[in-house]
């Protein structure tokens, strides 16, 4: 029995312990070199990502590009911020799309293009060689041979790095959820 009462005692904390190791319930802190992705009227509707050069509680001063000058924007004006959390291809996500859309294409071109073999020389050559599939059968040759061409061009293109984002809490943020 005594095992049994530890059991459940076990069972019940540990959505506890794991909750409160869950990020994102405190405000982060970004640090000098970190990519963002910022949201204010003072860039008008669209968002600009930089590289934080300081932060402080009143005030964030960032870069657009390496080349661009130092630009100080006050916490205050922040609607919306985003820090990078590190980068990722999508290769797979390619390949599959890539896949998909080169069978289909691939299918409805077989499909579109079937006619029945003819025999235009019989003593020629070989003789007539002539294997008819059929139009269905056309279609699926077609299908695969483009899908595999899809899946190729699918992965080069999710091979590019892409950023993945976890919002920063900002005060302004944080004062208009209350």
């Amino acid at each position: 029995m005594r095992y049994i009462s530890m059991l459940y005692a076990l069972v019940l904390g540990v959505p506890v312990v794991s909750f409160a190791q869950i990020p994102g319930s405190s405000e982060r802190q970004v640090q000098a070199g970190s990519r963002v992705r910022i949201l204010s009227p003072v860039f008008g509707d669209r968002t600009q990502t930089g590289t934080v050069v300081s932060s402080s509680p009143e005030s964030l001063v960032f870069r657009l590009n390496a080349e661009s000058p130092p630009q100080t924007l006050s916490t205050s004006t922040i609607t919306r911020m985003d820090v990078s959390i590190g980068t990722r291809a999508h290769k797979m996500k390619g390949a599959l799309i890539g896949l998909a859309t080169g069978a289909l294409v691939g299918g409805i071109v077989g499909y579109a293009t079937w006619q029945r073999p003819t025999c235009k020389n019989p003593n020629g050559g070989f003789g007539c060689i002539a294997l008819d599939f059929g139009r269905s059968g056309d279609a699926a040759f077609a299908a695969g041979g483009i899908g595999i061409l899809g899946t190729f061009a699918g992965m080069l293109i999710g091979a590019r790095h892409t950023d993945t984002w976890a919002p920063v809490i900002t005060t302004t943020a944080a004062n208009t959820e209350h």
